[in-house]
């Protein structure tokens, strides 16, 4: 079911919810056991399995809201999820890292909102706001790419390899190398795209 693009539980939303969750929830469990989110690796057992259910309550909610806007565009629904995943992955550390900020604080919210760059006493300040702006027109510029080309870019972003990406896509292993070279097409696609705002690229990453 990894490699469809429209898998059969899809077609059951108004005939027979019960088998849609099945379905959708037995797909869901085993990708995020196969291949999870590189921030839902370092998670403790129990706090795996439950961000994982919650990324399967927020799909099968208010009668599978987030399923429902789902359209076959010719790539694996396994591509569509993971990607899903990677977000409400993110939302979460987020989260918990508001948390543990307001915790440390004494309950004042001083430093809420602050990524890593700005609980670094070693960056200079206005270096750390030009680093946190150049972030955010990266990731203005990756939300401009194809779904297809983000699912590479985060994937890689998360140090998977070709083959891994290939295999988190169930497609075969002879796609390997059209994987590889799609990656090498989309990380040009968005050094340019970032590269039109007057940012470099390498410049971010040494950061």
């Amino acid at each position: 079911m990894l490699d469809q693009s429209w898998p059969p539980f899809l077609d059951l939303l108004d005939s027979d919810p019960d088998a849609v969750f099945r379905g959708f929830y037995s797909f869901a469990i085993r990708l995020l056991k196969l291949k999870p989110p590189r921030g839902m690796r370092s998670l403790a057992e129990t706090e795996k399995q439950d961000l994982a259910q919650s990324i399967v309550l927020h799909c099968v909610q208010d009668n599978f809201a987030v399923l429902r806007r789902y359209s076959d565009c010719g790539k694996p629904f396994a591509a569509w999820f993971y990607v899903l995943s990677h977000n409400r992955c993110l939302d979460y550390l987020k989260k918990q890292r508001r948390e543990d900020d307001i915790f440390v604080g004494g309950g004042e919210c001083g430093n809420c909102g602050q990524d890593k760059y700005g609980e670094d006493p070693d960056i200079d300040p206005q270096e750390r706001t030009k680093l946190k702006g150049a972030i955010e027109i990266v990731r203005a510029c990756m939300s401009d790419l194809g779904q297809y080309c983000q699912l590479l870019l985060q994937l890689a972003a998360d140090e998977y390899t070709p083959r891994e990406m290939t295999m988190a896509m169930g497609w075969p292993a002879d796609r390997n190398k059209r994987v590889s070279d799609d990656l090498r097409e989309c990380r040009r696609r968005l050094k340019r795209l970032v590269s039109e705002k007057g940012i470099d690229v390498c410049t971010v990453l040494q950061s």
